[in-house]
């Protein structure tokens, strides 16, 4: 029972012979106890400690143990804690009672000491891992809307191209950006398979050494398209040819450049300017990406990182945003061993955004062909 040692169990009972044995037999396996004689102090009891599992006896003085069962039902903070009853009463109106009104179980007195083990050890154990699963699917879900933002830089970059095409009535010539579009969108399928399997099997990402130019090329390619109208002038030409990286190349260029990239185009003003440079100093690098746009309040960015506080802010043009983009970046940065600032405005500054992101340096001779 150790994966579970930490468990606390209520036991609420008037007959103190039966509350010394259920205490005794639970203590030795390492639960953590708490204990009540009556109905209404039980209920106490358990908005107090929140029990992982409550032992409710049925037959006690004032309220019996099916009107303390449905009064803890009705309260959110103890519904989902399983109930078992303890009864000398076997007749079937009883139990299905018991279940009716939200018992997970029964066990009959006289207690045997085997039975109350497993199924205490039973109960706690099935809310556990139910509530890990919700856990998971949380995450998944998160995870879904967190990626397809990213998928959906991709896709504007293909309308975009599309609507130039129209205009133009010039095809050649943006094939090769539609061909690049289509695959960065494949690209970021394969980013979301990559992220289930590492979050399912808990491994650490295969870093390799990534050349910065070409990242960010991939990603401002379709955000260039997708703000055309903006006019925006991204400026990155001081950052060395052979500059590398350690990092997970997809997740990357597909993922941690675009979300970055694409809010600084957001909030910018039209005719604006993006400037990224980097600095290296030992085996740190540091990618600062600057724009001079509306930058988000103050107050807003402690909460950047965490997805249950999405920050909904439109573009200067008002464009939307859905505000998944930065928890994402966070977690893969914390992958590659790096960190992500968010400053806005940025030192010494009234307006504009400087996100500094900090890598590990690469070796341009281990870069993958």
């Amino acid at each position: 029972m150790d994966e579970i040692a930490a468990a606390k169990v209520l036991i609420i009972e008037d007959d103190p012979g039966d509350l010394h044995f259920l205490g005794k037999i639970l203590s030795a396996e390492n639960y953590k106890i708490y204990l009540a004689t009556n109905g209404e102090e039980g209920i106490k009891r358990a908005l107090k400690v929140i029990p992982d599992l409550i032992l409710l006896d049925v037959m006690m003085p004032g309220i019996n143990g099916f009107e303390v069962c449905e009064r803890l039902k009705k309260d959110p903070i103890t519904l989902g804690i399983p109930i078992v009853f303890l009864t000398g009463k076997t007749d079937p109106e009883s139990i299905i009672k018991a279940f009716e009104i939200g018992g997970a179980d029964y066990l009959t007195k006289p207690f045997n000491s085997a039975e109350l083990l497993a199924r205490v050890f039973t109960h706690i154990n099935l809310v556990r891992n139910t509530k890990g699963l919700a856990k998971k699917i949380e995450e998944i879900n998160e995870l879904m809307q967190m990626v397809s933002h990213d998928l959906s830089n991709q896709l504007f970059g293909i309308s975009g191209i599309l609507d130039i095409i129209d205009q133009e009535n010039e095809v050649k010539s943006y094939l090769p950006m539609l061909k690049n579009a289509a695959n960065n969108s494949m690209a970021i399928v394969e980013l979301i398979k990559e992220l289930i399997f590492f979050d399912d099997k808990k491994q650490d990402w295969d870093l390799t050494s990534v050349v910065v130019k070409d990242s960010l090329k991939v990603a401002i390619e379709p955000l260039a398209i997708k703000y055309k109208n903006k006019k925006i002038v991204a400026q990155w030409d001081e950052i060395p040819d052979d500059l590398c990286i350690l990092a997970h190349e997809r997740s990357l260029t597909q993922s941690v450049f675009p979300n970055i990239l694409s809010n600084a185009y957001k909030f910018s003003h039209e005719n604006g300017t993006i400037e990224i440079i980097s600095k290296v100093a030992g085996d740190i690098v540091k990618i600062m990406i600057k724009d001079q746009g509306i930058g988000i309040p103050v107050k807003s960015v402690p909460k950047l990182f965490t997805f249950d506080k999405v920050i909904l802010q439109t573009g200067t043009i008002g464009e939307p945003s859905i505000g998944y983009g930065l928890p994402l970046v966070k977690k893969f940065m914390d992958a590659y061993g790096g960190g992500i600032e968010y400053f806005s405005p940025p030192p010494g500054e009234t307006s504009g955004t400087l996100v500094i992101l900090t890598f590990k340096l690469g070796n341009i001779n281990e870069v993958s062909l």
